[in-house]
């Protein structure tokens, strides 16, 4: 049996990039994926392109931070058996390379509302559907400069440290019943506990992405060494969606892209 198979998952920011490779993995190994973006041309395109190879995927275009948006992609995830396994708040709002001087009003507003609100809209609409049931896996996609300062990105580098503090505030809130005393030795009955967890997935090539000066190209290589393809940084999706969190981890995590452990590997 596939490993996702008869789970719904959402993963926002799934036209392109990142998101994309997360929803395409996350069908390829059985779940229905409820792909929701603002870009309604290509989202469609990519979820029809799943279906064409028997896979089940879904398009809902969805500008997260309205929360009506929100609650039409809550629906069309319940929708196929009423449950909820996933979401991956993968949806942000990347700003040009400047610093703190050039950094407009509406870019910290635009940064803040999709990234963060958006993730914290998405959260509030997910968790009444998987706590009756003690189960689910919230997956928040962190960043590099979640965790580190960099160069040229003030509103994108302090939003992004939010969103890890907002994932460790709604763990600690909502993941008490993931207490070593209560996570069971078959890794097949983990499906009860709600997890919740952030990724800080490194550099990767995305269309969506500002282009990179050869200034911020060798800042961005001192904290990664490495660029990472989207299809490879889905793989550590699904490591997080089978950790099980009480609190964030999300050190280890980066160790791991780094190149520096491979414990989880």
């Amino acid at each position: 049996m596939p490993r996702l198979a008869n789970k719904v998952a959402i993963v926002t920011g799934a036209a392109h990039g990142i998101g994309r490779a997360i929803a395409e993995r996350f069908a390829s190994l059985g779940a229905h994926t409820i792909l929701a973006d603002l870009d309604a041309n290509v989202g469609e395109q990519v979820a029809a392109q799943l279906r064409s190879t028997n896979l089940r995927a879904t398009f809902v275009k969805c500008d997260v931070s309205n929360v009506a948006d929100v609650n039409r992609v809550i629906t069309a995830a319940l929708a196929p058996a009423g449950r909820l396994d996933v979401v991956v708040n993968n949806a942000a709002y990347i700003t040009d390379w400047h610093n703190i001087l050039d950094a407009s009003p509406d870019e910290w507003d635009r940064c803040y509302t999709v990234t963060l609100l958006g993730a914290n809209h998405f959260i509030k609409a997910a968790l009444p559907h998987m706590l009756p049931h003690r189960a689910g896996s919230i997956i928040n996609v962190s960043s590099v400069q979640g965790l580190v300062a960099a160069r040229s990105s003030p509103a994108y580098t302090a939003i992004k440290h939010a969103l890890v503090g907002l994932t460790r505030n709604v763990a600690y809130d909502f993941g008490h019943t993931n207490s070593a005393t209560e996570i069971p030795s078959n890794a097949a009955t983990r499906c009860w506990l709600l997890r919740l967890g952030a990724v800080p997935p490194g550099f990767s090539h995305c269309c969506t992405a500002p282009r990179l000066t050869p200034t911020a190209s060798a800042n961005c290589c001192s904290l990664i060494p490495r660029f990472r393809r989207p299809s490879r940084i889905s793989r550590w999706l699904l490591m997080a969606e089978d950790y099980c969190w009480r609190s964030i981890e999300v050190q280890s995590l980066i160790g791991v892209l780094a190149g520096e452990s491979s414990a989880h590997r």
